[in-house]
C-alpha cells in the first residue's frame, strides 16, 4: 500500500524551538515538489530518522494572499499524538 505525503529532505535530532524553524519547514513543505509516494514501512523509517511530514497535500500558491484551506487538495495521514499527559 503506497500513501502520499509531504516530505521534508532534512532531518532533526531535536525538538523544534523557533517559530523561524518551523515557519522555514512549513514553507518547504508548502510546495508540490515535496509530494512524494511512499509505503507505510518507509513512512514509519522517514519519522524515526527525524524527517518531518505534513498530512495535507497542498497545491502551489497562487497568491500570497492564499490560506491553507484554500490550497488543500487531499489529505491520507491524521495524526495522533498520544505522549502527553493530561492534569
Amino acid at each position: 500500500m503506497n500513501i502520499m505525503f509531504p516530505l521534508d529532505l532534512q532531518a532533526f535530532t531535536y525538538n523544534l524551538q523557533s517559530d523561524f524553524e518551523v515557519g522555514t519547514i512549513r514553507n518547504r513543505l508548502g510546495s508540490s515538489t515535496t509530494h512524494s509516494q511512499h509505503t507505510l514501512e518507509q513512512l514509519g523509517e522517514h519519522l524515526h530518522h527525524g524527517h518531518i511530514i505534513q498530512g495535507a497535500l497542498l497545491r502551489d500558491n497562487q497568491n500570497v494572499d492564499e490560506s491553507t484551506e484554500e490550497r488543500f487538495l487531499e489529505q491520507q495521514l491524521f495524526y495522533v499524538d498520544i505522549d502527553n499527559t493530561y492534569e
